[in-house]
């Protein structure tokens, strides 16, 4: 796991080692972003080769956090295809 000086909460370590998909929402400087990386972290223990990753962000800034805080933790497998994160720029239409 991230190491921090930042105790995490419960909600944090329910979060990091929830199984399943989930959508996370939650104010500026709450940990976001280290609970994420840790969640990752577990994750990619016993993920199948086949299988990959999706985060999706709504600002460029937070993925170059993700990713350089994915670089300290040497999580270089989740910024790298098949576990490759990338920055959506446009709406998707399906409309057609």
């Amino acid at each position: 796991m991230v190491k921090s000086a930042i105790t995490s909460t419960k909600e944090q370590i329910d979060f990091a080692s929830h199984t399943h998909e989930v959508f996370l929402l939650a104010c500026p400087g709450s940990g976001k972003t280290k609970s994420l990386v840790e969640r990752i972290e577990n994750i990619l223990r016993d993920l199948p080769r086949q299988r990959g990753i999706a985060v999706l962000s709504f600002t460029n800034s937070a993925i170059a956090e993700f990713n350089g805080r994915c670089g300290k933790a040497a999580l270089y497998s989740a910024l790298r295809h098949p576990h490759y994160l990338e920055h959506l720029t446009r709406s998707l239409d399906i409309s057609s």
